[in-house]
């Protein structure tokens, strides 16, 4: 499990060039909710809970949290209907998605185990892991909800992605208060063949015009 956990006082983040990202629009959601009016998916992808709120796509990722903001407000929490299902994200537009910052609940409503996919498209039918992770309870026994960090195993380059929560802490509740993405402003390069493949495969096709013009030239 690559998580940590920012506090202030125990926790110091490398540098990286990543911005935090809201995760937009719900595209679906089969976790459901609770209770819809107070406690429904928007509180967890709004900064409503959030004591120290960030310009989604602007504020830099480890800025934000260095030092650490302050907890998420426990009543104004996301609280799902169900123990396991998915959210299924639509981001606006594509970006190369390295981590997540998960606000997690108490041990009565905690997520733990989870994966984040990326979708080509907003059908969800294909999908990549980005990353396969456990989230611990949140280590204030939900007096105050601070941030779990993770680093993708698998990052990648998507508009749609799905956060799916394969089991809770061992209770008949599940929620958690946000959560956000860790957008890297430099993608790594796409790999290119070096110059030496393309003079190879120049130099194998142009001995193969000479054997078939020599071939034409033999008189039958």
């Amino acid at each position: 499990m690559n998580v940590r956990v920012a506090l202030a006082v125990l926790v110091a983040l490398p540098a990286h060039a990543s911005l935090i990202l809201s995760p937009g629009t719900v595209v679906a959601n089969s976790l459901g909710e609770s209770n819809p009016s107070n406690n429904g998916i928007d509180r967890a992808i709004s900064q409503f809970a959030l004591s120290t709120s960030y310009t989604s796509g602007v504020t830099n990722y480890t800025d934000y949290f260095s030092p650490a903001p302050g907890p998420a407000d426990q009543l104004n929490t996301y609280a799902a209907a169900n123990l396991t299902g998915a959210v299924d994200f639509d981001l606006g537009a594509e970006f190369y998605l390295v981590g997540l910052a998960l606000w997690n609940l108490g041990a009565n409503s905690a997520v733990n185990n989870f994966k984040v996919l990326s979708s080509p498209d907003n059908t969800f039918t294909t999908l990549t892991v980005l990353t396969d992770d456990n989230a611990i309870p949140d280590p204030t026994a939900g007096a105050n909800f601070f941030a779990q960090l993770f680093t993708f195993t698998n990052p990648g380059t998507t508009r749609y992605v799905r956060f799916e929560v394969l089991s809770n802490h061992n209770n008949t509740l599940l929620g958690f208060a946000e959560l956000a993405f860790e957008a890297d402003t430099e993608p790594p390069p796409v790999p290119t063949p070096e110059l030496s493949s393309f003079l190879l495969v120049a130099a194998g096709g142009m001995a193969f015009l000479l054997w078939a013009r020599s071939r034409s030239q033999i008189p039958s």
